[in-house]
């Protein structure tokens, strides 16, 4: 178990999508804290708002306005956020976007899964990599 309350920023711009996201969080690790932003731009706006900065960054790829490739790579050229990691968590199964994601900064690529039996492992194993745990 996590020793203290940790944040993962979830962006989708898809509500239903970001809701299962959160659910399975919830169920795997209860202590851990959500955000939500339903685009590039609004998870810009927090991040650069929020005081203490989320563990990790849950990122859809293809979303309109700023894509997710336009937040990797925004956040890995801001000082205070480029540490944060990020994982693209999305539908497309293009070799190109997972290298392209890759590319432009992201430390994992994570296809959803409609076998959300899967996708919870998946999500748990991000877990155990990226957040701190005792």
């Amino acid at each position: 178990m996590m020793t203290e309350a940790q944040t993962i920023l979830i962006v989708d711009d898809s509500s239903g999508e970001a809701l299962i996201t959160n659910r399975i969080l919830s169920r795997i690790s209860p202590g851990i804290r959500t955000e939500t932003a339903f685009s590039g731009e609004a998870a810009m706006d927090l991040l650069r708002k929020m005081g203490a900065l989320p563990a990790l960054i849950l990122l859809d790829l293809k979303m309109l306005g700023l894509s997710g490739f336009d937040v990797i790579r925004l956040v890995r050229s801001d000082e205070r956020l480029k540490h944060i990691p990020i994982v693209v968590v999305s539908n497309s199964t293009l070799a190109a976007d997972r290298v392209e994601s890759i590319r432009a900064g992201a430390n994992s690529f994570l296809h959803k899964h409609f076998d959300l039996d899967s996708f919870s492992k998946e999500l748990r194993a991000l877990l155990q990599t990226y957040l701190n745990n005792s």
